[in-house]
């Protein structure tokens, strides 16, 4: 079941929140040398296993991958795992880095350094998935690949995994909120904002507790989710913590509801039920 899990504590300590989105990027001289190595080849011709699959693994495969958590309550639309599923997607892949919709990340460079979890991409990346769309998405030498991924500077935040089987990247959570029965999202829906009430599936509230950190799943046709105890599910958001000495009291009865965002293409056959 998917759901809204809360992790929270008695006393008033500042929430600091859980690493968000799965991959950190660490910049250690070694790392340095793989991407520098990386560009030179793009500048004639960049391939798959010379220097993309590198480039996917530290900036996108953390959630274009199976299984992967869905981060901000949104599922990716493929798998970037493999030189066939990239390949595929090597046209769009460009096009989204080159316009800074990929990886989601809306702060500007000049910010860079300031937030948690920051998800920028360097030019030098972004040149190189660019140069190997314009070339035809050429698959390299596979003998390259695993001196090029073992020497990827990739940090990833690992899913852990509830009872109901459920993935969260916070980890297991002390109390879960859940709609009371699926939503029916229609078949002639293409937008729709509905204001719905949750309640608690699995833990407890007997007395007031502080939320320490938050973290949203939903299905793949939430654009985006907005509540006052729950936070904000958005692409590329991922679990949130705050941070020392502060957090949101959570009465032992709370009245909880979520503004839901479900976008999807309306037809015969796009009816989906959401269990957030």
């Amino acid at each position: 079941m998917n759901a809204v899990r809360i992790w929270s504590q008695r006393t008033v300590r500042v929430l600091t929140f859980a690493a968000a989105a799965g991959i950190v990027l660490a910049g250690d001289a070694a790392a340095q040398d793989v991407r520098q190595a990386g560009i030179d080849e793009a500048t004639s011709e960049a391939t798959y296993y010379g220097a993309v699959q590198n480039v996917l693994t530290r900036n996108c495969v953390g959630c274009h991958s199976a299984n992967a958590a869905a981060l901000g309550g949104i599922t990716p639309p493929m798998e970037l795992t493999s030189y066939e599923m990239a390949r595929r997607w090597s046209s769009r892949i460009a096009t989204a880095v080159k316009n800074n919709y990929m990886p989601p990340w809306d702060a500007d460079v000049q910010h860079q350094g300031t937030f948690k979890d920051e998800r920028y991409i360097s030019d030098e990346d972004k040149q190189i998935l660019i140069s190997w769309a314009e070339a035809g998405a050429p698959m390299g030498d596979p003998s390259e690949a695993e001196a090029v991924v073992s020497s990827a500077d990739v940090v990833t935040r690992t899913a852990e995994v509830a009872p109901d089987g459920s993935l969260w990247r916070a980890g297991v959570p002390d109390v879960t909120f859940g709609f009371q029965e699926p939503v029916l999202v229609c078949e002639e829906v293409e937008d729709w904002q509905p204001r719905l009430p949750m309640q608690v599936v699995d833990g407890e509230i007997t007395e007031p507790r502080w939320i320490r950190s938050m973290e949203i799943n939903t299905g793949p046709s939430v654009h985006h989710t907005v509540s006052s105890h729950l936070g904000v599910g958005v692409p590329g958001r991922g679990p949130f913590e705050f941070p020392e000495g502060w957090g949101i009291l959570l009465t032992e009865d709370p009245y909880v509801s979520i503004s839901m965002h479900y976008h999807k293409e309306a037809g015969p056959g796009t009816a989906v039920l959401d269990d957030t």
